[in-house]
């Protein structure tokens, strides 16, 4: 299963229509973000600052879904062209509240009881991808996501595992990269491409992980 997980990855990500929104997310958020200056401490943004993060981080979100459903309409068809996806923002809204709701009794669960609040994060981690899908709404695609989880979260798990582990080491390969270009007295604007390009890649191949988990699961849920 992990291997069907990575291959549908691999052949959906290539594709314009996911990788483009994707990459211009990632870039429009990093310019708002310096342009905000959350580098220097949430702490010290203005309360008009503040708001404008926050919708941000709202419209990031919304694209990211609209991201992750246009791989999945793109693994269903085959892996054939299908153009960009744009949700209502109404879906994004009922998504991320649901999220919200979710995350305090997981993280609860993590930061007291570090096993309970896996196996809760495990079961719910289908939630948004079928409010998306609109399999589901609301709190009860929490138990639709532990009904397409059932028996098979060990292996979602252990995908977790390896996407971490590649994000991690591809981290540490950009800041490698960083610190060769910047002592051979490489250009700022290489090392800033150097870093958009890694977070691009991470950024694009993280929405379509999550669609293809969840083709993968309901696929063989049918």
């Amino acid at each position: 299963m992990i291997r069907a997980f990575l291959e549908s990855t691999a052949k959906t990500i290539q594709h314009r229509a996911v990788l483009v929104p994707s990459a211009l997310a990632t870039i429009g958020a990093a310019l708002a973000f310096r342009a905000l200056g959350t580098n220097d401490g949430l702490w010290r943004l203005s309360p008009p600052a503040m708001a404008l993060l926050v919708i941000v981080l709202g419209v990031r979100f919304w694209i990211g879904l609209s991201v992750s459903a246009t791989a999945l309409t793109i693994m269903r068809a085959g892996y054939r062209w299908r153009p960009a996806l744009w949700l209502s923002p109404m879906v994004a809204i009922e998504a991320g509240l649901v999220s919200l709701v979710l995350f305090v009794p997981v993280a609860a669960a993590l930061v007291f009881l570090i096993v309970p609040g896996v196996l809760l994060a495990l079961r719910w981690s289908q939630t948004v991808m079928l409010i998306v899908d609109r399999r589901a709404a609301w709190l009860d695609a929490a138990d639709a996501s532990a009904d397409l989880t059932h028996g098979r979260r060990t292996a979602i798990f252990a995908l977790w595992m390896i996407a971490g582990a590649a994000l991690g080491i591809a981290g540490w390969l950009g800041q490698t990269a960083d610190d060769i270009a910047a002592a051979l007295g490489a250009p700022v604007m290489l090392v800033t491409a150097i870093d958009w390009l890694l977070q691009i890649g991470a950024d694009a191949f993280s929405l379509v992980l999550v669609a293809a988990v969840y083709h993968a699961l309901d696929v063989e849920g049918t």
